[in-house]
Parts: C-alpha cells; sequence; structure tokens
C-alpha cells in the first residue's frame, strides 16, 4: 500500500531557510534522505517526461465544465488557490464563493496545468460526477444554513484520491496497466465516509506503480499507467519521493484542496516533505483500509494530506468513524513544557533551525541517538504481499487474482508495461507469508520506539523528512510530516513527528505547534507560473 523505505546515505550539504516567528533562520545544511527501493535522491531525479494519458485525464476535465465560462473560473482561482479549508468555507459561508466554482477551479487547474504538455501530471482520472456534487452541495448548504445546521469542515471541498483506493465510479489501478480498466463494484468504506461528510471526490491521484513494490529502478511518481507525475518545486530536478505522489504533489499545486494517501513505511511522510505540504500517518488501523490495494495488511496505513494540520486532520475525522475523530481545536502551546527527543545526525547546523523552533515554542529539546536498521519492512512486505493482494483481488472481484498473473501480463510486452523492470514483484510472486517473522518485525519495532521514549523520558520524536518512517510504519505509530522550509536550490523539506501508538491527537497538537511557530510551508508558484503563463497561480 506504500513504499518508502528510507535509507540514509552519505550527506549532501544545502543551505536550508527557515523562518521561526518571523526569524529567518539560515545556513542549515541538510543531509539527503534516499527511498529504498527508489533511487537515491539527488539533484537529477532519473525521471522521463511520460504521460500515457493520451488527453484522457484532460478531456475529463473538462467535459464537467462544459457549458461554463472559464475565464470567469480562471478568474475566481485568486480566492481558491493555496487556500486551506477554512478559508475556503468562510468564502462560501460569505457568499464570495460557491462550491460549484470551487470544483471548477481545480478541474481547470487540472485540465490546463496538471495535464499542460511538461506538466506536473499528478491526476489520473476524474470523478465525472463532481460537478454534480458541488452543485448538490451548494443547494444542501443553502438549506444547512436555513435550519441552522452546521456545516462540516470538508463539505463541498475537493479531495483527490490515491490510486490504490476502491472507487465504484472510477477505475482503481494501483497504478499498473492491467488493473488500468478495474472498476470496483462498490467503494472502499473511508470513501463512503468522505462521501457522508459531504466531501467531492475529485477524481483520482497519481501513484508510484504497486506502491514502489515494482522495480528498484523505477524513478519515485511513474507508474505503467499512468506515466511519471513531478515534483512543481522543480520537475526532473526533484524527485516527488514516495508513492503517494500525486496526493503530494496535487495539493502543493492547488490541484485539490485535500487528498488521501496510503502508507506502509514513509509513502506519505516522505512526498509530504519532498513538496512541502503536510502528510499525516494516524495510527495503524485508525482508517478503514478496506478496499485499498494492498502491500502488506499488516503494515498498510490510510493517511491524509493537506495545506496545514488542521486540513489533514479534517480529512481524517471525515474518513473514520464519530469514536475516532480527533480534535478540532488544535493547540498553539502544545509544545510547551513538552520533552521531544531530536534524532541527532551530528551536523549541529543541520539541526540548529528545527531546534530553536521547537524552543520557540516551548518545548525542551534533546538530542539522542537511534538505529532503526534492523526493522525488516522490505521483507514483511516482500512476504506477505502476494497473499493480502490475491485477497484483494478475490473480495473485490479484480481481472487480475494474482501477482504471478501479473508479471506475466507484464512479461508480454515488457518496454510498455515494466519499463523499469519488476524485480520486486517477481520475486513477491514467489513468496508466501511468514506470519511469524511479520509478528517479529513488528514487536522489534513497537518495543524500541516504547524503551526509546520511556529512557529519554519522551514525549514524541522528531526526525527530518521521513527518517525513522521504517520504525513508525512497522510499530503502527502516528507520524505527522510538517513543512520545514528548503535548500538554497529550492528543494523543500519536512520535520517529523513520531509518537507512541494510538497517541494521534497529541501528534497532530505538537505539529500544529511547530507549524504555528516556524510556518515554513512553500508554494511552487514560479514553476507554475512559468507553465501556465500566470493563470490561475
Amino acid at each position: 500500500m506504500a513504499d518508502a523505505y528510507v535509507k540514509r546515505r552519505g550527506p549532501r550539504r544545502r543551505t536550508i531557510v527557515l523562518t521561526v516567528a518571523g526569524v529567518l533562520l539560515a545556513g542549515v545544511t541538510a543531509a539527503a534522505v534516499a527511498l529504498w527501493p527508489a533511487p537515491e535522491v539527488s539533484e537529477i531525479s532519473g525521471e522521463e517526461v511520460l504521460n500515457y494519458h493520451d488527453d484522457s485525464v484532460r478531456s475529463q476535465a473538462l467535459a464537467q465544465l462544459a457549458g461554463m465560462n472559464l475565464q470567469a473560473v480562471r478568474a475566481a482561482g485568486e480566492k481558491v488557490v493555496n487556500k486551506d479549508a477554512p478559508s475556503l468555507q468562510q468564502a462560501v459561508a460569505a457568499g464570495e464563493l460557491s462550491y460549484e466554482e470551487i470544483t471548477a477551479v481545480y478541474l481547470e487547474r487540472i485540465a490546463h496545468i496538471d495535464q499542460a504538455e511538461g506538466g506536473i501530471n499528478s491526476v489520473t482520472a476524474i470523478n465525472p460526477h463532481a460537478m454534480d456534487a458541488a452543485r448538490a452541495a451548494d443547494h444542501d448548504r443553502a438549506q444547512a444554513t436555513y435550519t441552522g445546521q452546521i456545516i462540516p469542515p470538508l463539505f463541498g471541498l475537493s479531495v483527490l484520491l490515491k490510486d490504490n483506493i476502491s472507487t465504484a465510479d472510477m477505475p482503481t489501478s494501483a497504478g499498473t496497466l492491467a488493473l488500468s480498466e478495474f472498476q470496483p463494484a462498490h467503494n472502499a468504506p473511508l470513501v463512503d465516509a468522505l462521501n457522508g461528510a459531504g466531501a467531492i471526490i475529485l477524481g483520482k491521484a497519481a501513484m508510484s506503480e504497486l506502491a514502489g513494490f515494482l522495480s528498484a529502478s523505477a524513478p519515485a511518481g511513474y507508474s505503467g499507467k499512468h506515466g511519471q507525475t513531478h515534483n512543481p518545486f522543480g520537475p526532473r530536478t526533484f524527485s516527488p519521493l514516495g508513492s503517494s505522489t500525486g496526493s503530494a504533489v496535487s495539493v502543493a499545486a492547488s490541484m485539490a484542496t485535500v487528498s488521501v494517501g496510503t502508507e506502509t513505511s514513509g509513502s506519505i511522510v516522505a512526498p509530504a516533505a519532498a513538496n512541502s505540504v503536510v502528510g499525516f500517518t494516524p495510527s495503524h488501523g485508525a482508517i478503514d483500509a478496506d478496499g485499498v490495494i494492498p502491500l502488506a495488511a499488516a503494515l498498510d496505513t490510510v493517511g491524509t494530506m493537506g495545506r496545514t494540520v488542521a486540513d489533514a486532520v479534517a480529512v481524517h475525522n471525515a474518513a473514520v468513524g464519530v469514536d475516532k475523530q480527533l480534535p478540532t481545536e488544535l493547540d498553539a502551546q502544545a509544545l510547551l513544557g513538552r520533552r521531544i527527543g531530536i534524532v541527532a545526525r551530528g551536523d549541529e547546523e543541520l539541526e540548529a533551525p528545527a531546534k530553536d523552533a521547537l524552543r520557540h515554542a516551548g518545548a525542551e529539546v534533546v538530542d539522542i541517538e537511534l538505529d532503526s536498521a534492523g526493522i525488516d519492512v522490505a521483507g514483511v512486505v516482500e512476504s506477505n504481499f502476494a497473499a493480502d493482494y490475491a485477497d484483494y483481488a478475490q473480495r473485490y472481484d479484480a481481472p487480475v487474482t494474482s501477482l504471478r498473473e501479473l508479471v506475466r501480463f507484464n512479461n508480454a510486452d515488457p518496454q510498455r508495461r515494466a519499463r523499469y523492470g519488476q524485480g520486486f514483484l517477481e520475486d513477491a510472486a514467489e513468496r508466501s507469508p511468514q506470519p511469524e517473522a511479520t509478528a517479529a518485525t513488528i514487536d522489534q519495532a513497537t518495543e524500541l520506539l516504547r524503551t526509546t521514549l520511556q529512557e529519554h523520558q519522551l514525549d514524541a520524536l522528531v526526525v527530518y523528512d521521513n527518517g525513522l518512517a521504517e520504525l513508525a510504519g512497522a510499530a503502527g505509530a502516528p507520524q505527522i510530516t510538517v513543512p520545514y522550509g528548503a535548500e538554497d536550490s529550492g528543494r523543500p523539506h519536512g520535520l517529523s513527528f513520531i509518537v507512541s501508538p494510538g497517541a494521534d491527537a497529541e501528534a497532530v497538537s505538537f505539529a500544529h505547534a511547530f507549524e504555528a511557530a516556524g510556518g515554513a510551508r512553500l508554494e511552487p508558484r514560479a514553476y507554475l507560473r512559468d507553465l501556465a503563463g500566470g493563470a490561475g497561480s
């Protein structure tokens, strides 16, 4: 379900600029974070410009806009682009926008920016009922206002779903060409929950094929169904990272208000950091993962992305039952007096700005050392993928019933169907579950996290970008990444908070407090302006 198995390589020094409560902190160096099994992250991403849709996504978006004045839609973009969910709801309440206009702005941007020649290619399908749902939301809001009903935070706002989440009105492929026309008979429960909360399912976000467990040489964001998704801060220069690439890129570039992704070990937090958005992976099982094409069900976790911590929480709350919802009143003072452990890299230039921001928010900062290299997440995926996929295929009546069948399909046209090889898939297809080894890995990670927090008397761990994603993923612990400025080259970074399993409310509170103190989310405006000639950017 997610892919990013993180390993650190040698340091590559870059200057990071971070603002803490209006104070500019510079001169920070960043160690490069490499994504396994994807190639090492560098200034050269190894990506090609590939869009396999032949204008179909653009056509789907424009079909939804039939009869609308596109010039007026673009003009409304100034009130929509780069706005968080509360700002949009306030604009609707004030009569400045309608849900129809908000949805139309995103569809127009998908058609003319995301899917333009040289576009970032983050969206792989459009919901054919999106505009109808938006117009219905306008009607329902008028009725609710008249009767005094409370409007849910995500009501009428656009959500993109990662393309491994089952939807009855759009294909669900996990990025593989073999499933490109597979349309499940029913939605994943989380989709029904979002619909029930009044959210507009705008479409499907692109992803790394099979959540990255296809080939060691495939760039992050590539799939045989969709092509290559690019980081809007530096297309073909900075990797989009992770497997929830489209989910992160689309939010960063204002193709939707928020998105849903999935994670096994870093596939939400890695692209969130790389694209300067908030990525929240809750405790394992917090959001129902039924109906999600799996990697390893024992680890796979559904999570959310937004421009702010509050937006990510709003999506989470819309996707879960009432008893699992998190507090919506986030405390900007949540770090006050809390003991936070930073996993040190031995580079004070790298660590100083984050420490300063945390201290500014009132936290006590402690340097710690932690080695999670022995946690074999890849082994868990390799041994469980075939059985877990077969179970999904049987329950959702997928046309490809096994990984072996998928390997054979790809081998019939490897240049098109397995452009970068399929070594991981071939190995996984021949493996069978090892429940004792899986349980041992989970126990090892859970105990390492527990003892680290206990021995150092910590309220949370903080790591740079997606470090320790394998520890949090295997332990089923919540982790949330908050934008943390950028290098002088423009490549964004994030800071991730990890807490004990079940302590999701603390994770989002700590992240919100850091967000309030740091305020370092970036916008990819220069790229969008260059591509679209200024429209909507």
